[in-house]
């Protein structure tokens, strides 16, 4: 049986223009198995609030924390824990950024033959004397996993987040099923003092640090190959750009 998987990117609460073009994004490239879902804190004026609200009545895919927005503050924790107590269960749970490509379409395909309990997948970063962890670029969680953690009880959520997420699965023995698919999950071709890179593939399941507007360019004309070649006929975005 093909498995279920739910994406959640973490995002903060004000990149309205950056999830308008990665819901695009992930519209165009939509997987019936794959579930993608935008992960925020709390609003925190009512400005925010009220976009936030228009948000979700549009679209329906915006999931909410209970928790100021933060970065290495624990909510990647809290994002986990959500999952596990508020949505339906899924085989697979992925944490991915915004500004990573995720092909939705490989990633369940690459998840198919993986084992369904203890699985720990993804880019294996951290030194080679530790089993180390998965990299925030993207990386998945089996079900099992995610609902072991809402009665786990970590001596602390504050720090790299993605370094305590390997920390915790192995305290708690659930890293038996340790996939790494380096090859798959890279870094985007211009990012610079990377040394474990290469050019975009149609293999790709992530690539990470897409930031600025050339880089997405570049990007979405590799995987959406009918997108212009640039100059003034390129992408058409809004006055305020998608990109930022």
């Amino acid at each position: 049986m093909a498995p279920s998987v739910l994406m959640g990117i973490i995002t903060p609460v004000g990149k309205l223009e950056r999830r308008a073009l990665l819901r695009s994004v992930y519209r165009a490239s939509s997987h019936p198995n794959v579930t993608v879902r935008f992960v925020i804190g709390r609003p925190k004026n009512e400005d925010e609030a009220i976009l936030v609200a228009l948000e979700k009545a549009a679209y329906n895919d915006i999931m909410e924390l209970a928790i100021d927005e933060n970065m290495d503050e624990g909510k990647t924790y809290h994002y986990f824990q959500h999952v596990a107590r508020n949505e339906p269960r899924y085989d697979y749970v992925m944490k991915t950024d915004d500004d990573v490509f995720v092909n939705v379409t490989n990633l369940e395909r690459s998840l198919r033959p993986l084992p369904r309990e203890f699985l720990y997948y993804g880019y294996r970063a951290g030194p080679e004397e530790w089993l180390g962890w998965m990299s925030g670029m993207g990386y998945v969680l089996s079900w099992d996993s995610v609902a072991w953690l809402v009665d786990y009880q970590p001596k602390t959520i504050v720090g790299h987040e993605d370094l305590l997420m390997g920390v915790w699965l192995d305290e708690g023995g659930r890293r038996k099923n340790l996939v790494r698919d380096e090859c798959l999950f890279y870094q985007q071709p211009n990012r610079k003092g990377e040394s474990k890179m290469h050019g975009y593939i149609d293999e790709t399941i992530v690539v990470h640090g897409i930031k600025d507007d050339l880089d997405w360019k570049e990007a979405l004309r590799f995987f959406f190959g009918s997108l212009p070649a640039g100059g003034k006929q390129g992408p058409s975005v809004p006055q305020r750009s998608w990109f930022s």
